[in-house]
């Protein structure tokens, strides 16, 4: 009777399972449990009944995922003798579950144990072995594991469950593919897309199936150079973000790597820009203590980093090397490869000694990218601490390196530049010929390699063509300096590269061709070079950044301005010097732009442009300068896609130019190393004052000698008197040199502007004179950091008058000597004209800057400190007023500023092209005319000269040029021998 009433609990659940089978309903299968279960009570001893029990319960399971059933389930069937295939391997796929909750390596062993005893799987059961085989080599590492998956997974592919394994295949195709198997890239790609063609939009498995075809093409880019597939894995990313059930957060790291790669292939800065963003808002979701925090972490470092290379970021660099500091444990880590970026750039020995460290923590025999990070690093720390066997051994590592790289890669190109600027170093450190011969045999390698990203390969470009101009001059053949002229061209012309890299190799290519007697291509060359030079001194930067890439373009306008001039376009030649020289200033002066004609073509473009740029302004993070940068140039490419606006904020025409020069002569001074010329801007066009006795060299060292004799002035006694014949002497060299050729060309004029750069910024072309022949006795002078500015000042030169004179004053200032006669200029002016006086602890720059819209007129006396950006008036508290806060405003009603200081009008040495002094800030700000210093200035002449400027002027800033030429005129007649005294005092403006 048992046995009869099992057999009909055991139909009653059949019934009931094929029930579940066809509707899906849960309380079908409870019900065949509660029968099977009933079955098996009646007759324990029946196989049947405990499989039967067995394998409903475990269908439960993976279902309602109770662990209850699980274990029972294994338990009955663990028991059943002489077990059939198909349970066979359902207890199988059991003990992979068991092993996916307890962890438990045995589990994992049985499963894969009891699929291997099956003689004949269905797909099924294939598929589940498949997944048992991946599960031990996750846990073991087996690579056998691995492989046999493989074939497991391909096999069950050839069946109607097709679409199910083949997204397992996937997987374990990818698993593969990072143990380093790049030879399963193409099949990787046919079985994504194949899964993705045969999925459902709501099926849960699309989003990862998609973003695996995506990284798959991502890493057949780096493996083989495709760009088209690059491209589609960015695609492909982008789609898997809009499938609902895909892990959004997985595929933006996917993303982040795919548009890292495409800008380092085609340099489009949007793909860097928004890498970066994935990478942060993935973070969020990646907090401290998550398993993959460290390898985000990683990632953005690199993002980081690689924003530093392209645009000389280093706010980013820094960044990048604390954060792969974090990930310095995971495989792949940057932060040696970061650390050696960083030491090039500061040249700190101690962080050369640091990448060392890190990279050797890292070095494995088995993964030769180590090797290379390893002699990258021994490379710096050679060139910090001059020990030859620190490049000996890198040398040998990159030797190692090359041989072991596959031909026709990335890897390729990269392990042979790096072996030629080894070999670079050797032959600077010893001249042995060898040394260069091998590095310029090296890079020619690597340029011509394949797979290597386009603007990878300029960068070989440059350094190749570096390396041929000195084989070149070691030869004493012109041949490689043609070769060096064909490779700069083309690394030059590269609009993928980075702008720095571009500039450089320009400027070369000129050298190179005008060496070759192509004056044609040379002049082509140097127009590029001229052009590039705003675009590498990109927005994107702090200004800290901005002022070290332009101190190494030194040169590179006035260059190109000499070799037009050969040619016979002054007015070309103009036009190139004002678009190289002073970009900063012209970075100011387009945040003031007179929007009106914008304005009323297009008021809410006007508008979008004006809160873009003050969102730029405004910009504190790398993050937001580089969001806020972008956003400009878009908007600028859709400006000058307007009707009538093409030419927006491109360099002015000459007709703009000469109408700078309506209220006298302009004279640009250029010293190039080729020829050495004043353009003298009329209202009419451009003359050309040949300077035969000024030469670079000429003027740099006089500039360097002046620099010690104005330092040596304030040391009494002989050493002084020795140093103010100097300073005579530096006087009469610019009157023979540059000043008495122009102002004989010029004929009688009241009025001149000078224009100097390079090494003459600093010097005092005003009062150069000799002989009873000054510049003082013959023309009103001023200064102008280009042309284009001195326009800006006349028209806010036609400003009314506002407010009364403010004068700020700080007799005494901690850490500095006092100045006495401070108090005395501040009282004597409140007691002449009607004004506002902040002195001593009134003086805080806050309120400093709260004052200045209140009024025209601005009179400092107090100390100031001259360091290019970070140069600064020193007012009370512990806050100066820095050129940057000054430089920042905008003020509709200022005319004049006196600035009673020391120095505040001295050029940086290596950026005399710029104007960066608080006399140029204030300029900015909006004064059409300011007065200031070139050096240190007596406190008490200088005291008595502002007093009687202001006394001069009575309220009248248009005249201020003419009235600070009388008293710096009747000062010299006071102290004819002690120049020091006097000559400092420039006006700027008009």
């Amino acid at each position: 009777m048992s046995a009869d009433q099992a057999n009909a609990l055991t139909r009653r659940g059949a019934e009931r399972v094929a029930e579940y089978e066809r509707s899906g309903d849960l309380r079908a299968l409870d019900d065949a449990v509660d029968l099977f279960g009933a079955a098996y009570r009646l007759v324990e001893h029946s196989p049947a009944a405990r499989a039967n029990l067995g394998q409903v319960l475990l269908a439960r399971f993976t279902v309602r995922h109770d662990r209850v059933d699980l274990e029972a389930g294994v338990a009955l069937l663990v028991g059943v003798p002489d077990r059939d295939p198909g349970v066979t391997a359902q207890l199988a796929s059991a003990y992979l579950d068991l092993f996916d909750l307890d962890g438990d390596p045995g589990h994992l062993h049985e499963s894969v144990r009891l699929h291997e005893s099956v003689p004949a799987r269905d797909p099924t059961a294939a598929n589940h072995y498949g997944l048992a085989l991946m599960a031990r080599y996750r846990h073991a590492g087996r690579t056998a594991d691995l492989h046999r998956a493989t074939d497991v997974f391909r096999g069950a592919a050839r069946s109607e469950v097709r679409a199910f394994v083949l997204g397992n295949l996937a997987e374990n195709l990818y698993a593969r593919l990072n143990a380093g198997e790049h030879t399963v890239l193409d099949e990787g790609v046919a079985v994504a897309d194949e899964v993705v063609g045969l999925l459902s939009r709501d099926n849960p498995h699309l989003g990862r199936m998609v973003q695996l075809a995506g990284v798959f093409r991502r890493y057949r880019y780096e493996h083989s150079g495709d760009r088209d597939d690059i491209d589609q894995a960015v695609r492909l990313l982008r789609a898997a973000l809009e499938v609902p059930a895909a892990d959004a957060t997985a595929v933006r790291g996917s993303l982040s790597a795919a548009l890292l790669r495409r800008f380092q292939e085609a340099g489009d800065v949007d793909d860097l820009a928004e890498a970066a963003d994935l990478l942060r808002s993935g973070l969020a979701q990646r907090p401290p203590g998550h398993r993959d925090h460290a390898g985000w972490v990683g990632n953005l470092a690199e993002v980081l980093r690689t924003r530093y290379l392209h645009f000389g970021d280093l706010d980013a660099l820094r960044e990048a090397v604390d954060l792969s500091a974090v990930a310095a444990d995971v495989p792949g880590s940057g932060y040696a490869a970061a650390l050696q970026d960083l030491y090039w750039r500061t040249e700190d020995p101690a962080v050369a000694d640091r990448a060392v460290q890190a990279a050797f923590r890292r070095l494995r025999s088995d993964d030769i990218s180590t090797t290379e990070t390893y002699a990258n690093a021994l490379r710096c720390r050679f060139a910090a601490r001059r020990d030859p066997a620190d490049l000996h051994e890198a040398i040998r590592l990159h030797e190692q390196v090359l041989a072991g790289t596959p031909f026709g890669t990335g890897g390729h190109g990269r392990a042979l530049s790096n072996l030629a600027d080894a070999w670079r170093q050797e032959y600077r450190r010893t001249g042995e010929p060898g040394a260069l011969g091998r590095a310029v045999a090296h890079w020619g390698r690597a340029v011509r390699s394949d797979a290597v990203p386009e603007p990878e390969r300029a960068r070989y470009q440059r350094l190749w063509g570096e390396a041929l101009l000195v084989y070149a001059d070691h030869l004493g053949d012109d041949g490689p300096v043609r070769r060096a002229a064909a490779v700069f061209a083309a690394a030059a012309t590269n609009e993928g590269a980075d702008a720095r890299n571009r500039l450089d190799a320009a400027h070369l290519w000129s050298s190179a061709a005008e060496h070759s007697g192509d004056r044609a291509t040379a002049l082509r060359a140097a127009g590029l070079a001229v052009e590039l030079i705003p675009q590498t001194v990109s927005r994107r930067l702090a200004r800290t950044d901005q002022e070290h890439l332009l101190t190494r373009q030194n040169g590179i306008a006035a260059d190109a301005a000499a070799l037009v001039l050969d040619a016979g376009d002054e007015e070309l030649a103009l036009r190139w010097l004002e678009q190289g020289r002073g970009v900063l200033i012209g970075q100011a002066l387009d945040a003031r732009l007179d929007l009106t004609p914008l304005r009323e073509a297009h008021p809410a473009v006007a508008d979008e442009w004006t809160s873009t740029v003050d969102t730029l302004a405004a910009a504190r993070s790398g993050d937001e300068r580089h969001a806020a940068a972008a956003r400009r140039d878009r908007l600028l490419a859709r400006i000058r896609a307007l009707p009538g606006f093409a030419d927006f904020l491109r360099p002015p025409p000459m007709a703009e130019l000469r109408a700078a020069a309506s209220g006298g002569p302009v004279v640009v001074v250029n010293t190039s190393r080729h020829r050495c010329d004043a353009l003298v801007l009329t209202a009419h066009g451009v003359d050309v004052v040949p300077l035969p006795g000024l030469t670079l060299d000429d003027a740099t060292r006089t500039a360097s000698r002046f620099a010690a004799a104005l330092a040596a002035t304030t040391t009494p006694g002989q050493a002084e008197a020795d140093a103010q014949h100097v300073v005579t002497e530096v006087l009469a060299w610019l009157w023979h040199a540059v000043v008495g050729p122009v102002l004989d060309h010029l004929g009688p004029v009241d009025r001149v502007w000078w224009s100097p750069g390079g090494p003459l910024a600093a010097l005092p072309l005003h009062a150069a004179g000799t002989d009873g022949q000054s510049a003082l006795d013959r023309v009103v002078s001023s200064y102008t950091p280009t042309v284009r500015a001195l326009a800006r000042a006349r028209d806010t030169a036609r400003r009314p008058l506002e407010g009364e004179l403010l004068v700020v004053a700080m007799p005494t200032t901690e850490g500095e000597r006092p100045l006495p006669h401070a108090r005395r200029e501040a009282s004597t002016l409140m007691t002449s004209w009607p004004a506002v006086a902040l002195i001593g602890e009134f003086a805080q720059r806050d309120t400093v800057l709260d004052e200045l819209p209140r009024h025209s007129i601005v009179h400092f006396a107090c100390h100031a400190v001259d360091d290019a950006s970070r140069s600064r008036l020193l007012v009370h508290g512990d806050r100066p007023l820095t050129l940057l806060d000054v430089s920042r405003l905008d003020l509709p009603s200022a005319r004049l500023a006196v600035l009673s200081a020391c120095h505040t009008a001295r050029a940086a040495p290596d950026l005399g092209d710029e104007a960066l002094h608080i006399t140029g800030a204030f300029q900015l700000a909006g004064y059409s005319s300011v007065v200031g210093t070139l050096w240190q200035i007596n406190d008490r002449v200088a005291s008595r000269m502002a007093i009687e400027f202001h006394r001069g002027l009575a309220g009248r800033p248009e005249r201020a040029a003419h009235v600070l030429r009388e008293v710096v005129r009747a000062t010299r007649d006071n102290y004819p021998h002690t120049p020091s005294l006097w000559a400092a005092h420039v006006h700027h403006g008009v």
